[in-house]
């Protein structure tokens, strides 16, 4: 395939893209784009490369973003429970001011 036309090229790009996705789950993928992106680009000019890092990097933030969205909605997810139920957290305060509190050995404190 010798693409000419910018539908040529459309087409090439979505069969190479195709192909090559096929092995993204391989451990060897990104080390492979990486010798594949360096190969490629190395007879471009410094401007075409600057263009095509600053494309990769807008992904990389685009990535970033996204996860830190999945990050805050894990986190909003946990619910902190409180506890309605708590009849004698003053039980002895109660019976100290109805006389039900037993003062015998208060003489002796000291």
């Amino acid at each position: 395939m010798y693409p000419e036309t910018e539908e040529e090229y459309n087409r090439f790009e979505e069969a190479l893209k195709t192909k090559i996705s096929f092995f993204e789950k391989s451990k060897n993928y990104v080390p492979f784009l990486e010798k594949l992106f360096t190969d490629l680009v190395v007879s471009l000019e410094g401007e075409d490369v600057k263009r095509l890092g600053a494309t990769l990097n807008t992904v990389f933030h685009e990535k970033q973003r996204q996860q830190k969205e999945q990050d805050k909605k894990k986190k909003n997810k946990k619910k902190i429970v409180i506890k309605a139920e708590r009849d004698n957290d003053f039980g002895d305060l109660a019976a100290a001011s109805t006389g039900g509190y037993d003062d015998f050995f208060d003489d002796d404190f000291i």
